[in-house]
């Protein structure tokens, strides 16, 4: 069976592990997919928290990308459309 797709993290509903410059996020849901983030050299400094503030940033940015692109904002839209 797929996997649902990630949702924002909270810190006691996952496990954080690294492996070099990336964080990987682990569901205590077993239907969720796992997550390897990309931080950088960064990340040796960052505490779990610290990890899944940057995850759910990017989360949140992602979808206000996809708001935007499916319901573009007046300041996107070309003058054509406005």
């Amino acid at each position: 069976m797929r996997k649902k797709k990630q949702i924002p993290a909270v810190i006691d509903q996952v496990r954080i592990t690294r492996d070099g410059n990336d964080a990987i996020i682990e569901y205590a849901d077993p239907t969720i997919s796992e997550t390897r983030l990309t931080i950088g050299p960064q990340i040796k400094t960052m505490t779990d928290r610290d990890i899944v503030d940057v995850f759910n940033g990017v989360m949140a940015a992602q979808q206000r990308l996809l708001e935007d692109w499916i319901e573009p904002s007046p300041r996107f839209r070309p003058a054509s459309h406005r």
